[in-house]
């Protein structure tokens, strides 16, 4: 994610909703300690990354208008193997929305997984959930024990989703005030709504086995806000469950995120090999990604303001690959020409190593202001599938990109 889609996605928020907190909440990991914005949309892009290399998972669908398995009244029981649906509790929101809040980052050896229903169900203690079409996730630490389970929900009026952690609320970059607004079979419930957003949490049980659940609503609320009520009745009711710890798991991926000298980077099993040699700037720094939908290498050389930095990596999908011949989708020195252009691939287009000349090269150089520095930025697919992604900061930059025209 670019720094201006953070940027623009956080101003989506109203201004009034926004208030700072007294002091900031503790952050969990300060070896991996992000800014409030970062965090926000590091939970929704999923990943702790230095330095994010191709994007190659697929876009999600969109997701189903949610529906009930049946539609027993409320109260009595559904169909023969279905759940009851309980009476919804009354929640009582108060107008204090949102504040900001410390910052937060995921847990050293994180990794994501979906949920299937069965798994999903067994939250509540139940073989099936009254509520379907829902997108879910579990994030894990790096002991295989859950941090975050999300359930998302999308309908025509907007979008709920819902979080779970054992023993405390989940951890959030936009956090609800702490005074409690109602009671539901006992269990204090904070809620807060505002014309569009609307917030409700609260902690089921003690110590261990506690379970903390915050549902944030975005939309049109009064129907979100029903479907929010039978969530937390689901979650509270005296004769019901709330629980997470079958959802623990010992298949736990293999996990790195280190710094690297030059020559372990080199010396890199998977991807050492593919770095440039004899560079005519001095080694600064290298990195090593491996786990949860990361897997490459970065290094860089620099000297003042000159920079080069390869980082290489093995996506499944690259979408802006162009070939040689097809200068409109990436040469810098033509104009834009409206629907002949293709804005990806001029941004960043990806070329096959065979195909690489010093005019394809020198076609994607612009102008810096320093020191007579001139900067580029693509990619090169190796004949493996290994993609190398170069970014350059120069006085002679293609000097400096001479080795991808070697062999």
């Amino acid at each position: 994610m670019r720094p201006e889609d953070l940027y623009d996605a956080f101003h989506e928020i109203d201004d009034d909703l926004l208030k700072p907190l007294p002091e900031a909440a503790p952050r969990r990991h300060p070896a991996l300690r992000w800014g409030a914005l970062a965090a926000c949309a590091l939970l929704a892009a999923g990943g702790l990354l230095w330095l994010r290399p191709w994007k190659n998972a697929a876009p999600q669908s969109s997701l189903a208008v949610p529906t009930l398995a049946s539609e027993p009244t409320a109260g009595e029981p559904s169909a023969a193997g279905e759940p009851a649906i309980p009476e919804p509790a009354e929640l009582v929101y108060g107008t204090e929305l949102f504040a900001a809040a410390a910052d937060i980052s995921y847990p050293e050896g994180y990794f994501i997984r979906t949920l299937s229903e069965a798994q999903l169900a067994s939250i509540w203690g139940q073989e099936t959930l009254w509520l379907t079409d829902a997108e879910n996730e579990v994030i894990y630490d790096g002991s295989g024990v859950p941090w975050i389970v999300r359930l998302t929900v999308q309908t025509a009026d907007g979008t709920l989703t819902a979080e779970l952690s054992p023993e405390h609320l989940p951890p959030a970059c936009l956090a609800e005030p702490a005074e409690e607004t109602c009671e539901v079979f006992g269990v204090p419930v904070a809620a807060a709504a505002g014309p569009s957003h609307a917030v409700v949490s609260f902690v089921r049980g003690e110590g261990a086995d506690a379970v903390g659940m915050r549902i944030t609503m975005e939309g049109e609320l009064p129907p979100l806000q029903e479907l929010a009520a039978r969530l937390v009745t689901q979650s509270l009711e005296p004769d019901g469950v709330l629980q997470l710890h079958q959802l623990e798991t010992a298949d736990i991926p293999v996990w790195r995120s280190e710094q690297l000298d030059e020559e372990a980077a080199y010396a890199d099993e998977r991807f050492g090999c593919y770095l440039p040699t004899a560079v005519a700037l001095p080694f600064d720094r290298a990195h090593r990604e491996l786990g949860e939908g990361r897997d490459w290498l970065t290094a860089s050389w620099s000297a003042d303001v000159q920079n080069l930095t390869v980082t290489v990596s093995h996506p499944s999908e690259i979408p802006t690959l162009v070939h040689a011949d097809e200068t409109a989708r990436y040469d810098l020195r033509l104009p834009e020409d409206g629907a002949a252009v293709d804005p990806d691939a001029r941004n960043f287009p990806v070329f096959y190593r065979e195909e690489l000349t010093r005019d394809v090269l020198a076609a994607r150089l612009w102008q810096g202001d320093f020191a007579g520095c001139s900067g580029a930025s693509f990619g090169v697919l190796e004949p493996d599938g290994t993609l190398l992604e170069i970014s350059v900061y120069a006085q002679d930059p293609l000097a400096l990109l001479g080795f991808l025209l070697d062999g």
